[in-house]
């Protein structure tokens, strides 16, 4: 029995050896304190019904997009966050009024011709087509000073002034010089009234306003960027000191009313692609996540009996099937999945990002591995008692 004893103590001396070798690194700090201020969430358990899942169900799905950019303005947001909107004043298009950088042409018709400006200016703007001594033109543009130089006329006030009102001008100069009111005057080169797009879309550019006057939907639509349904294309447009907001999806929806852009707008188009979400399972089988789109919408069931999931698990204990979400409570929806009506309610239950899905393992295979992990020393006392050790 000494001889016997003598090797137990040798062996355990071996196995202990063999534990410094094998053992793994550990961080030597006193944790006490950091463990006791972790976090405890409450948790309330509710039965999972039909009724309950169809009620959760009509929760919107909460969404993360991709910002992209650098330094802090490259993160992850909700989905809301971004597509709050916050809507600018619905105006009709603003009245064009000269500025600087307007190009005018001025033609002006001798008594009894039948040309016109469109004629000069389907011309290529060359008189050659047109009778010699039918028509006067020149051109000019309005200066910083607001005034503008024609031939015929000389210098002109006309910044500021609408078409109609330059007309007015151009036509009480001619009747004061003794010159027949016959002419035309039309703005060819709208200069002075600009909106800055900068998108990560189409590219950033200036883009000339005209008379006819711009809408924010003629201009998104003509990027080019449609609709497809997975990545969210927010549109805000910096005026006066002020963010106005809105994503394309508000924009083109029918009967939307149009939003006319300003001189200086700056119209800021973001296209922000979905980040993927995923669930959390654990339990009776090894911890994985599960990717889940908003588009597939998977369901508690689909999770349930993936390949490898816990319905496939012959330790999982199906009377406890666990659905956790949220943090202040934590909601953990209780179903018993052991009556296989109740799968129905797996069906119908949808999931969302984030949630844990926990099915706990039956007692007896607990029991089990805790045993299987035993086994060892159980061995090595049977073999000392049965003097089975050389």
């Amino acid at each position: 029995m000494n001889r016997i004893l003598a090797l137990a103590i040798a062996s355990i001396f071996s196995l202990a050896s063999c534990a410094e070798v094998l053992q793994s690194p550990t961080l030597p700090v006193d944790n006490t304190e950091a463990a006791a201020a972790q976090e405890e969430f409450n948790i309330e358990v509710d039965p999972l019904t039909l009724d309950l899942a169809k009620k959760l169900r009509r929760a919107p799905y909460q969404r993360n997009v991709i910002r992209t950019g650098t330094g802090a303005s490259a993160r992850v947001v909700s989905e809301g966050s971004v597509t709050r909107r916050v809507l600018p004043p619905f105006l009709g298009p603003e009245i064009y009024r000269l500025g600087l950088g307007d190009q005018l042409t001025f033609a002006q018709f001798a008594d009894g011709s039948t040309a016109s400006l469109n004629d000069l200016i389907n011309s290529g703007g060359s008189t050659a087509s047109l009778v010699s001594g039918q028509v006067l033109t020149s051109q000019g543009r309005v200066g910083s000073d607001g005034s503008v130089l024609l031939l015929g006329l000389g210098k002109l006030d006309l910044g500021g002034k609408t078409i109609s009102e330059a007309r007015d001008i151009v036509r009480n100069a001619l009747i004061r010089s003794g010159g027949a009111p016959k002419f035309q005057l039309e703005i060819t080169g709208f200069n002075s009234k600009k909106v800055y797009l900068v998108s990560n879309v189409a590219g950033s550019r200036v883009i000339p306003l005209t008379d006819q006057g711009l809408t924010l939907r003629e201009l998104v639509a003509a990027t080019g960027k449609g609709l497809d349904g997975k990545t969210v294309i927010v549109i805000r447009i910096q005026r006066g000191g002020n963010e106005y907001r809105m994503n394309a999806e508000d924009l083109f929806k029918v009967g939307a009313q149009d939003i006319y852009l300003r001189d200086q707008d700056q119209v800021i188009i973001e296209a922000m692609g979905y980040k993927p979400g995923q669930v959390y399972v654990l339990g009776a089988v090894a911890p994985l996540t599960i990717p889940i789109a908003p588009e597939a919408r998977q369901t508690l069931a689909d999770v349930l009996f993936a390949p490898g999931g816990a319905m496939a698990s012959p330790t999982a204990q199906r009377s406890e099937v666990y659905l956790l979400r949220g943090s202040y409570p934590v909601h953990a929806y209780m179903l018993d999945a052991t009556n296989p009506t109740r799968l129905i309610i797996a069906a119908a239950m949808e999931l969302r990002p984030n949630d844990i899905i926990y099915v706990p393992e039956q007692p007896l295979a607990s029991l089990g591995r805790a045993l299987v992990e035993v086994t060892p020393l159980r061995l090595l006392v049977r073999d000392i008692n049965d003097g089975n050790i050389p």
